[in-house]
């Protein structure tokens, strides 16, 4: 039995009593529950018989030891390489001992903190002793390790082993490394500008084997301060203000979490987020805390006020970081006050006053959501009128002060009226003159009854016949109107109609003589008349009439000369739409009708006349324009300047009319035509309702 530390320990068994049997070996190890050790080692298994060889034997003996002493459990083989080989192991002097036949023999020397070492050429003679002292060299050992804050790996970290001048640098993953290194015990010192200096002593490393030494380094501390305020600029006392490490820790086990102070807040997940440094402010609103450098989350909680967390702030080591917190007071929402339920009537205005208040002073905005379409908003107030057939309903009333809101559905009860009908038929329609028209008068009643139908204030060219009013609109009607009245035996309702009548363009017609008579050379007029039954403005014009003839507006004149025949002319007379025309016959008639003495044809014997005739005669001027024509010589003759009466125009006649006109003689006329009568032209004054077509 063995407990506790051992180093290397050579045990030896007999196995006679099991010669000529197989065996098997068995390695039984027992321990206990109460405390743990690394366990227990087995190594180099050997087992041996007795062999019988007539060869003679030597021995090859010796001590194994190396730069500290003799070495125990060094396992040593002698091998001549013909299949005679021999097996010791070293005592706690170092000293083996091995019997082989004679021959040339190799030796190896093993241990497991020294370097394998071998021998060649050794020679063993039968019944004697070679001796083969040996010196083993230790194996080196080696130190490595990570260095961190406890969370992140620390690059740049300076390591040195302390009196053996020995130096590395930790890289981007914080690892250092030593190798080489005797098996004693060392001091490693860790360096690093950001962290405090640290020292890890007592570090032993065994021949052959790789120590791990991770060491956790101390942040170098740096100053957080601050003063809180709340938004009016007053200083705040006894806020609470918690300092967090900005890094979570997550897939806490739970007996660890157990263990965490109830400084610590839990995440939502579950990770928690450690509580570096926790205070109160003072007097002044001001607090100080002294705290590894690195990121922080910062929390603030103050009885009457919102919670307010500040999130990766930075604090340098060796250095202040000075933050300035408002802390707003805690919001409280606002409430709705007015009633959760109303009622409207039917047809009635209806208007509800929202209203709210708020813990806070300020005043809630108010707004309105789910409303019917009869109902409008306008600020705090909602109203409007309910429509017939409308049901009972709810709106939504919103108070919020911007941040935090209340809401109230209010139930509107409608309260249903008998309602009077309604004409639906339209309140205006037209008709044209002459042309039948048809009026149907309908109605619709909220409660669906059917509504009487009436008539009244119709002109008298409308009749009624139950729902329909009808009649034809007589000639030049006026647009007039007339009322609908729809009953439902209780309430009315009463629609005027206004109707407008399209008058019918009828042609005017011509009323003035379509035969008339001229006399050659007398001066000819005819007025054109007409009626139009729309008493529209007519507008005259003529056409195909003779070249003697003259229009001047609604008339037509002119003179017809010698020798003029019967002829036509054509009286166009429009309203601007339609139009009536006439032909007119036209029968001209000979006759002489003149003056005697008025040459110059101006109605009246003056000296003008006696100047005509001398320019007349002397090829100056005109010649007289009157004229009658002889049957018997077949020519004309001036008959208004033959003044002596022998049938010609002469200077005799100048004469005669110059002695006129003192007053000496008398004129005459040529015996040849009828005496001349006082005037000169006679115009037509038959009245025109006497002239025929």
């Amino acid at each position: 039995c063995w407990s506790g530390d051992y180093a290397w320990t050579q045990m030896q068994f007999d196995l006679n009593a099991y010669s000529g049997n197989s065996v098997r070996v068995r390695f039984r190890f027992g321990t206990d529950s109460s405390v743990n050790y690394e366990g227990w080692y087995i190594d180099d298994i050997i087992v041996t018989a007795a062999v019988c060889d007539s060869t003679p034997s030597g021995t090859i003996t010796g001590t194994v030891s190396d730069s500290r002493g003799t070495l125990n459990a060094v396992i040593v083989t002698a091998n001549d390489g013909a299949g005679h080989t021999g097996v010791d192991t070293t005592a706690s002097n170092g000293i083996y001992s091995i019997i082989v036949p004679e021959g040339n023999y190799g030796l190896s020397f093993h241990q497991i903190d020294h370097r394998d070492t071998s021998l060649t050429g050794i020679i063993v003679v039968g019944d004697s002793t070679t001796t083969v002292n040996m010196t083993m060299q230790r194996l080196p050992g080696s130190i490595s390790g990570t260095v961190t804050n406890g969370g992140s790996a620390i690059a740049n970290v300076i390591v040195s082993i302390n009196d053996f001048g020995l130096i590395d640098t930790t890289n981007s993953v914080g690892a250092f490394g030593f190798t080489n290194l005797a098996d004693t015990t060392y001091s490693l010192s860790f360096s690093h500008p950001a962290y405090l200096d640290t020292t890890v002593s007592g570090i032993l490393v065994t021949p052959g084997d790789a120590t791990t030494r991770d060491v956790v380094m101390k942040k170098r501390n740096g100053w957080l301060e601050g003063i809180i305020s709340d938004t009016s600029g007053a200083l705040l006392q006894n806020v609470y203000v918690k300092i967090n490490n900005a890094t979570l820790l997550r897939g806490i086990h739970s007996n660890i979490d157990r263990q965490l102070s109830s400084e610590n807040q839990k995440d939502s997940d579950g990770s928690m987020l450690l509580a570096v440094d926790s205070m109160y402010t003072n007097s002044s609103g001001y607090f100080i805390s002294y705290i590894p450098w690195g990121n922080y989350n910062v929390s603030f909680t103050k009885a009457g006020f919102v919670d307010t967390t500040l999130s990766g702030l930075t604090v340098a080591y060796s250095d202040t970081t000075t933050l300035a917190l408002t802390m707003r007071t805690i919001n409280y929402a606002p409430v709705i006050t007015s009633q959760a339920i109303d009622t409207a009537t039917e047809h009635a205005p209806f208007l509800y006053v929202a209203t709210a208040t708020d813990a806070n002073g300020t005043t809630p905005s108010l707004s309105f959501s789910l409303y019917p379409a009869w109902l409008n908003v306008s600020g705090d107030t909602i109203a409007g009128t309910p429509p017939e057939g409308a049901s009972s309903t709810s709106f939504r009333i919103i108070a919020s002060d911007g941040e935090k809101a209340d809401t109230q559905i209010v139930s509107l009860i409608v309260i249903a009226v008998n309602d009077r009908p309604q004409i639906t038929s339209p309140d205006s329609a037209t008709a044209t003159e002459h042309i039948l028209f048809s009026y149907m008068a309908t109605a619709v009643d909220p409660e669906g009854v059917t509504p009487a139908i009436g008539f009244r204030n119709y002109p008298g060219w409308l009749q009624v016949s139950g729902t329909t009013i009808s009649g034809y609109p007589p000639q030049n009607p006026h647009d007039t109107s007339f009322a609908v009245i729809a009953f439902d035996g209780s309430l009315a309702d009463t629609q005027l109609v206004t109707l407008r009548v399209i008058a019918v363009n009828d042609p005017p017609t011509i009323t003035s003589l379509g035969i008339d008579t001229a006399t050659i050379n007398l001066q000819y007029l005819y007025t054109a008349t007409a009626t139009d039954p729309d008493n529209l403005v007519l507008d005259v014009n003529f056409d195909n009439y003779a070249g003697w003839l003259s229009v001047t507006g609604n008339t037509i004149h002119g003179t017809p000369p010698f020798g003029s025949n019967d002829t036509t002319f054509r009286i166009i007379v429009s309203d601007g739409e339609l139009a009536d025309s006439l032909v007119v016959g036209l029968i001209v008639k000979s006759g002489c009708v003149y003056l005697p003495g008025d040459i110059n044809s101006d109605s009246s014997v003056l000296g003008g006349d006696v100047t005509f005739a001398v320019r007349f005669f002397k090829g100056l001027g005109n010649q007289p324009p009157d004229s009658c024509y002889l049957d018997s010589t077949g020519s004309y003759l001036y008959v208004a300047g033959d003044i002596n009466g022998n049938c010609e125009f002469r200077g005799s006649d100048v004469t005669r009319l110059v002695a006129y006109l003192k007053g000496t003689a008398e004129m005459s006329y040529c015996h040849l035509f009828a005496s001349p009568p006082l005037i000169k032209i006679v115009r037509n004054q038959t009245p025109v309702n006497s002239l025929q077509r």
